[in-house]
């Protein structure tokens, strides 16, 4: 199987592949795995149990030429796989030998977030047509769709996937109404609920007998203007919080690697913390997806203001503040029924964070509770995403 525009150094995504993969592999034993990817480090080439090899998506600009011309002429039914350079004839052979192409779990990279790019994510799967094998979406979110000169490229590219699943309603409406009646979406949900892992345990984060609170803080810095008011929102909140509790708080990277990173932000954050019990920053380099799942399994309370910690949090029943930056948070939020407690990043300034820490520390048992209350039939529904790709191999 083929899996292409998976995203670059990112633990949530690293998640989510991972999870899409080793269920595939638990469906269909003796499944082999080629990931087109957009990673930068070599660390996001993890080993996820079956056999995976890695190709990367990003081409030089020759090879990508060469690509291109390849795929016009192909669709003109001329037949010169010699054209493609040597990366690109590792692609094509990857298509050739594929029964399944799966255009990865994450996003939303179909929508005016990644309009910029969006055209290299469609050509990744108008490939696979030209190759003539089956095509699927694989439980992204997608949207919104106000780009009038792309929206009529993916109403034509949707038409492709011989099935679409979508990880939350809110993207799965904004399809509907992009595509009217010929919609043919279905909700799971995100690919990383297929799993939960194990707690880590609290003595390598918090002092043997030490009873404060276990808080791991995972959030993303906005651009421009608004970021200062962010951050001192974000320490207002933590003011707050360490004046109710005593509290060890744990801040853990999601993006690694040489271009693009949360470490160096999280360590300024960090040094402007005050009142806490004690105060950490994860190495970059120190914790997978599967280590950063254990540690939010141990926490007492996450502080997510990026989406796929959210996710994690989800999945191990862990109070969580959603801090969303994008409707794809929104949707998690609502489908754990927790978004009344949600602040949206857009608001989170002066003391707005504060309060919300407050009255989610008041409701720390019910929070959990609604989460525990609908985890199942999220894993279920995210297993749901794996079952429907699988029917494209026996023709739907």
């Amino acid at each position: 199987m083929v899996i292409v525009n998976q995203h670059g150094d990112n633990r949530g995504d690293e998640a989510a592949m991972r999870a899409m993969i080793r269920r595939i592999a638990a469906e269909r034993p003796g499944s082999r795995f080629t990931v087109v990817h957009q990673f930068t480090d070599p660390a996001s080439e993890v080993d996820v149990g079956p056999p995976v090899t890695y190709l990367p998506l990003r081409l030089p600009a020759a090879e990508a030429a060469r690509l291109l011309l390849f795929a016009l002429l192909r669709a003109a039914r001329l037949d010169v796989r010699r054209l493609p350079g040597p990366r690109g004839r590792r692609l094509v052979a990857a298509y050739e030998s594929a029964r399944l192409v799966i255009s990865a779990p994450g996003g939303p990279y179909f929508g005016d977030t990644y309009a910029s790019h969006e055209a290299v994510h469609w050509f990744y799967v108008w490939l696979a047509v030209l190759m003539e094998r089956p095509v699927v979406l694989y439980a992204p979110s997608v949207g919104p769709f106000r780009h009038r000169l792309l929206n009529p490229l993916r109403r034509r590219g949707f038409r492709w996937f011989e099935s679409i699943t979508i990880r939350e309603e809110i993207s799965a409406r904004m399809l509907e109404e992009l595509l009217g009646g010929e919609a043919r979406v279905e909700v799971t949900a995100d690919s990383a609920l297929q799993e939960s892992s194990a707690p880590a345990s609290r003595d390598d984060w918090v002092p043997a007998g030490d009873a404060g609170l276990l808080v791991v803080v995972a959030v993303r810095r906005p651009r421009g203007e608004r970021a200062a008011a962010h951050d001192d929102a974000l320490l207002a909140g933590f003011e707050a919080l360490c004046r109710r509790e005593r509290a060890h708080l744990v801040f853990l990277p999601q993006l690694h690697g040489p271009r693009h990173k949360d470490q160096p932000y999280f360590e300024e954050l960090a040094g402007r913390v005050e009142g806490a019990a004690s105060v950490r920053v994860v190495d970059e380099t120190a914790l997978d997806s599967d280590g950063q799942r254990s540690l939010i399994a141990a926490a007492d309370l996450v502080i997510a203001g990026r989406y796929h910690p959210a996710v994690f949090s989800v999945a191990a029943a862990t109070p969580v503040l959603v801090i969303p930056y994008e409707h794809k948070s929104w949707g998690l939020a609502r489908a754990a029924g927790i978004d009344r407690w949600a602040v949206d990043v857009a608001d989170a300034e002066g003391d707005a964070v504060a309060i919300a820490v407050d009255r989610l520390l008041d409701s720390l048992d019910e929070v959990k509770r609604r989460i525990e209350s609908r985890r199942d039939a999220l894993t279920t529904a995210a297993r749901r995403s794996t079952t429907i790709a699988l029917a494209a191999l026996n023709g739907g």
